[in-house]
């Protein structure tokens, strides 16, 4: 189902190296709208889960992780501005540091490549980790991969393509 994962394990089974070539890069955009966005990134994890398994499996405990700590940032700042406990003793500070390096780290995308809104797409980094969570809960629920309207189901942990259903059948 997945070109990249099927040569990479060629490349790797019979000892060859591969190598970027610049010019074979396409340009995509960023400004995805969200419902074709969340497509992608849960097509990214339904990789993982086929191809990568170890990895699909501890994507979600780092995920929950991040959503905790970014949703402990306004959480402490609530509680601190009612209550008589500072922000860092409800361990507000720790939240705070994630989601300024988080941000901090957001113009790195712009070594890749212009970015139309770059403002909307700094300031929309930390909501996208809901996204990345949603997608990857899908994945728990099938083994099936939509690529440009044709679906594949996937037999669990080999990835082998076990059907193919067009948009037209």
């Amino acid at each position: 189902a997945v070109d990249d994962n099927s040569l990479s394990s060629i490349i790797t089974t019979n000892k060859k190296h591969a190598v970027l070539v610049p010019p074979c890069i396409t340009s995509t955009s960023d400004a995805l709208p969200l419902r074709k966005s969340t497509a992608w990134i849960e097509r990214q994890m339904m990789f993982l889960k086929m191809y990568q398994t170890h990895l699909w499996g501890l994507a979600m405990p780092v995920i929950f992780s991040i959503l905790f700590i970014q949703f402990w940032l306004p959480i402490a700042l609530v509680i601190s501005s009612i209550s008589s406990r500072s922000f860092f003793e409800l361990g507000g500070a720790a939240p705070l540091v994630f989601t300024g390096l988080d941000l901090l780290a957001t113009p790195t995308y712009l070594l890749m490549g212009r970015i139309d809104n770059f403002a909307r797409f700094f300031f929309q980094q930390p909501l996208l980790r809901f996204m990345h969570l949603y997608a990857l809960a899908r994945t728990f629920f099938t083994n099936t991969i939509t690529w440009s309207g044709v679906q594949y189901r996937l037999q669990v942990l080999s990835g082998k393509v076990i059907a193919v259903k067009r948009p037209n059948e």
